[in-house]
């Protein structure tokens, strides 16, 4: 009974996911272009972030 019900309540979904081709672009971007795209673009500036672990070294040796 229970496998019942999620398989229709699934099909129902993948129905209205085909009536609306807006979603199916944003689900394929979320899925695809926003996880690819930051891996490609060159990472920022590290110098604040050395700044600041150079400062917590020095009051904190054994931390590093």
């Amino acid at each position: 009974m229970r496998f019942v019900n999620i398989l229709q309540l699934g099909l129902k979904e993948l129905r209205g996911l085909a009536r609306n081709p807006m979603l199916i672009v944003l689900i394929a971007y979320a899925f695809t272009l926003a996880i690819y795209t930051p891996r490609r673009c060159p990472k920022p500036s590290t110098g604040l972030r050395s700044r600041l672990s150079t400062k917590t070294n020095r009051r904190y040796p054994r931390a590093s």
